[in-house]
């Protein structure tokens, strides 16, 4: 203890004064309470919604953020289990405001697992996390294509081709879906197994 003026001052309550007075300064320069410009966009529980964000400009309708959810469901794929799903959500202010803002699937694929025997491929779409890797590509020759991939994405060909094997063979190769800015058309990529009969765009073959 110290005598300071004729008043006994407790060393220990000068400390604690003084670290409540930086802690009001602090607080006065980073807490924002306005609320009013706050865009929030909400998602299944569950689906990982948001983990992955793009913002996107559409040419037909503005702009918008693009939010991946890897374990999501599909509307438009309803008999897979968390396939992932891409979705674009509205950055314009809706009238009346809503709380979080509007957001819709994008259809990317409208097929549950498909056989295609000429090209050695059985899909395994179910869990293959698409929306886990998420980009937006501007270019002189493209206006902001869209790129989603789903890297668990699976071949069971030759699992179903020699059965009685004890080991059999399932490639978890990826799946890719590209999209020009206004959603359509899509193509689907499997770069790691897409061959001769490629459903690549033509600028990527080269």
């Amino acid at each position: 203890m110290g005598l300071q003026g004729g008043l006994l001052v407790r060393p220990r309550t000068v400390v604690v004064a003084v670290l409540l007075y930086c802690v009001c300064l602090v607080a006065a320069c980073n807490i924002d309470d306005m609320t009013d410009d706050l865009i929030m966009y909400k998602g299944d529980t569950g689906s990982y919604f948001g983990y992955t964000t793009v913002q996107h400009l559409n040419t037909a309708t503005g702009t918008w953020v693009l939010v991946g959810a890897p374990r999501g469901n599909s509307g438009f794929q309803t008999s897979l289990e968390r396939p992932g799903a891409l979705y674009k959500c509205s950055t314009n202010r809706p009238y009346p405001l809503v709380t979080p803002y509007p957001c819709s699937e994008i259809r990317l694929d409208s097929n549950g697992n498909e056989s295609l025997p000429l090209e050695k491929i059985i899909d395994v779409k179910h869990n293959q996390w698409l929306g886990v890797s998420l980009t937006r590509q501007t270019n002189r020759k493209k206006n902001g294509d869209v790129t989603v991939c789903g890297h668990l994405w699976s071949n069971d060909y030759y699992i179903n081709e020699n059965p009685d094997r004890e080991e059999n063979d399932r490639f978890p190769n990826g799946v890719c879906y590209v999209t020009d800015s206004n959603f359509n058309p899509v193509k689907k990529l499997r770069p790691c197994v897409d061959g001769e009969y490629s459903e690549r765009p033509d600028d990527l073959k080269r």
